[in-house]
């Protein structure tokens, strides 16, 4: 999300972090559960060589090369549907590069950029590209406004759910964020206002709906600080639940912020209800005006999250995975998760995860949005986490396999 940046890269060097468990609380949270802190991260080379073929691949000159924001559904039928947001599209030249560098590359004069895609996974793993097409047959972005051109979303999360409550019907929503021009210091583009595109899983071409919700008001008054919903969806029990986050904040790190909806309402953000707080006896409270909401985890400092944060449930514990905000550089640098018993906190941690060797003194490249793939199936009592790396403008272009998903593999114990 949010185009190349600007320096140079080196060379990358494996790094290989082992942690220790979280040692178990004398007391527990409302809710039984056991701290479940990941025990081994270790790169997965196969699931970041997939992509990497795909975009080298020059079979079509029109498909996808790299890109960032790299979300997953799970699709009836064993399919996997793969979500990003900027997109580059025309070929790859192989190595070595117009610097002489062994790296695959493109020329950015033959590198059209869509701001959002797809990638449809078979159960056989072959990948077939989805987006939108314009009217005079260049490629355009999967995500766009049926009846305003040019308008920008970035797509995030998204939830097979019933079409309505109590349909007998399962739909596809992708919650995504408009994005207008950047200004000031938000280089990448201002955020102005999610929405939900729903398809029907038997045809992804194009939305069956498009909803746009209002602006967001600022919880505080300052615009800098108002929520977006949709980093990360969860389905529990009779409902869903929408993760959000202060999406255009300066500060160095973001609040993150809960809403909820009826299984088939997830489109319908005047049903949602967000979460404003606990009870003085423990109990959650919800309420249905959006300036009521509190955070589930507060910008602090010493705690909070960054853009495309996700969380998943293991057992009956919930791990939340973030580009560590609480540290110099730990957005860009360092993944670092936290663990609940709730899926609305309180929340432990933050625990450094892993460091993408990507990022390193003297390199244009940072890393962003650890995004979990608790539907992707790995190793026995593994996880599939991505992370997505960017860079210099002339640096993406140059080695092509910056701006593409990395995959690591996480071992969590069972949690109870």
């Amino acid at each position: 999300m949010g185009g190349p940046g600007v320096r140079r890269r080196g060379t990358a060097f494996v790094l290989l972090l082992v942690l220790a468990c979280l040692i178990p609380l004398a007391g527990r949270d409302s809710g039984e559960c056991l701290p479940a802190a990941p025990v081994e991260v270790r790169p997965d080379a196969e699931w970041t060589r997939r992509f990497a073929a795909f975009g080298n691949d020059n079979t079509r000159t029109d498909d996808w090369t790299g890109a960032d924001g790299t979300w997953s559904v799970r699709l009836p039928g064993g399919r996997t549907l793969w979500i990003f947001a900027d997109t580059f599209l025309g070929t790859v030249a192989g190595p070595p590069n117009r610097n002489g560098e062994v790296s695959h590359w493109r020329s950015p004069g033959r590198a059209p950029l869509i701001r959002n895609s797809a990638l449809l996974q078979e159960p056989d793993g072959a990948f077939t590209m989805v987006r939108g097409t314009r009217a005079d047959g260049a490629p355009d972005s999967w995500i766009r406004h049926p009846e305003v051109p040019g308008t920008a979303y970035w797509p995030m999360s998204a939830v097979v759910e019933p079409e309505y409550p109590g349909a007998r019907t399962d739909v596809l929503r992708v919650f995504a964020v408009q994005v207008a021009p950047p200004e000031g210091r938000h280089v990448f583009g201002v955020l102005v206002r999610g929405a939900v595109a729903t398809f029907a899983l038997d045809d992804l071409s194009r939305p069956i709906a498009f909803t746009e919700f209002p602006a967001p008001p600022p919880p505080d008054g300052r615009w800098t600080n108002q929520v977006f919903y949709g980093s990360q969806v969860l389905v529990e029990g009779e409902y869903v639940y929408i993760y959000g986050g202060t999406g255009n904040s300066l500060a160095g790190g973001q609040s993150a912020y809960l809403a909820r909806a009826l299984r088939g309402a997830a489109d319908r953000h005047a049903k949602w209800h967000y979460w404003s707080g606990r009870a003085a006896s423990g109990a959650d409270m919800w309420s249905d005006r959006p300036d009521r909401a509190r955070p589930i985890l507060p910008w602090t400092g010493s705690s909070g999250v960054s853009p495309g944060y996700s969380v998943m449930r293991t057992g009956s514990t919930y791990l939340l995975f973030t580009m560590d905000p609480t540290v110099y550089a730990g957005s860009v640098s360092r993944i670092a998760s936290y663990w609940s018993c709730l899926p609305t906190g309180p929340w432990h941690g933050p625990t450094e995860l892993y460091r993408p060797p990507e990022v390193r003194r003297g390199s244009s490249a940072y890393s962003y949005f650890p995004v979990a793939h608790p539907t992707v199936a790995v190793g026995e009592g593994e996880l599939l986490l991505s992370y997505d790396v960017n860079a210099d403008f002339a640096d993406v272009h140059h080695d092509v396999g910056l701006y593409r998903p990395r995959f690591l593999r996480v071992r969590i114990p069972s949690g109870r």
